[in-house]
């Protein structure tokens, strides 16, 4: 009786949305279904292998890649608006987390690429390349592109995101900071509705970036063709969820005074790495949901492939 009414309710739950009495069902349908789909799809382990992966690889390149970002940014002069951007992504590991941006930023801002000559700056080049190679690869196998990029155009893709990416996001930033400044915005802000505007928006200012740098990567970096609303889609819940899962691992942090009487010094470059792979779980996660709105015929019963795929 028992089995007879799972199977019923299973059923029910893998129906296609379309064939719902009402569009509010059918939309309430599809996203317990990408839910599912997606948490089938970190819990079977391959996402969670691919964040290892990268994780292991930002360690070696992370300094080469914002080296190289900040020299670029120093050039059209914004890259001071890059800092808090950096500092904010380390502020789940507490007051110790900020400190290790304040000294990464530090540390790459006394960095002159333009020293390192020919063969170390193609070196820095590559080590910051071969991180998105690898974002590459992990997003392909998301989205089952089996076949990368060839070279040339992987180069023209990867440079263009390096170094047009952030100028463009940073400068946006810089060029508001300076409307901001102007005497006719100075008056506006002695209105106490203007005033709650502008705290708002500086509030949820660091949660833009992360939507804004995922939507983008979810957009460009797969070898395929990925809508706009999908990317942006995907980019907004991976802003959602390294918002929720960064204040719980906050929370963590500050009530772990045992975990760093343990590790002594050492607690925050475990806090670091744990954070870190957290990090590119969320934006793998962000992927793969970006993937199934782009491509609902993926979800399917567990054991079962759906009638498109099958053809």
């Amino acid at each position: 009786m028992v089995k007879k009414r799972l199977q019923k309710y299973k059923a029910v739950f893998w129906q296609k949305p379309s064939e719902m009495p009402s569009k509010g069902l059918a939309w309430v349908l599809f996203v317990a279904q990408l839910i599912f789909v997606v948490a089938r799809d970190i819990l079977g382990g391959q996402l969670k292998l691919r964040a290892a992966g990268l994780s292991y690889t930002t360690l070696l390149t992370v300094i080469p890649l914002l080296a190289l970002v900040f020299s670029i940014l120093k050039t059209v002069g914004v890259h001071r608006h890059a800092e808090p951007f950096i500092i904010n992504l380390l502020s789940p590991l507490g007051e110790k987390g900020v400190n290790l941006g304040l000294q990464a930023i530090g540390y790459i801002e006394n960095i002159h690429v333009g020293v390192l000559g020919l063969i170390g700056s193609v070196v820095l080049l590559y080590l910051a390349l071969s991180l998105i190679h690898q974002m590459e690869e992990a997003y392909n196998a998301i989205w089952h592109v089996e076949k990368s990029r060839n070279l040339f155009r992987r180069f023209i893709v990867y440079t263009l995101l390096i170094l047009v990416g952030p100028v463009l996001v940073f400068g946006a930033i810089a060029m508001t900071a300076a409307i901001v400044s102007t005497t006719f915005i100075q008056e506006m802000m002695k209105y106490e509705g203007v005033q709650v505007m502008e705290y708002t928006f500086n509030r949820f200012l660091p949660y833009l970036f992360i939507i804004s740098a995922a939507s983008i990567t979810y957009f460009i970096i797969p070898n395929t063709k990925v809508k706009i609303i999908s990317a942006l889609i995907g980019g907004i819940v991976t802003g959602v969820l390294w918002a929720i899962l960064g204040w719980v691992f906050a929370s963590f942090v500050m009530t772990s005074a045992n975990y760093q009487a343990i590790y002594s010094g050492f607690a925050i470059i475990i806090l670091f790495l744990v954070w870190l792979q957290i990090s590119w779980l969320i934006l793998l996660t962000g992927a793969s949901i970006t993937f199934y709105l782009q491509n609902p015929e993926y979800i399917a019963e567990p054991g079962k492939k759906s009638v498109e795929q099958a053809n």
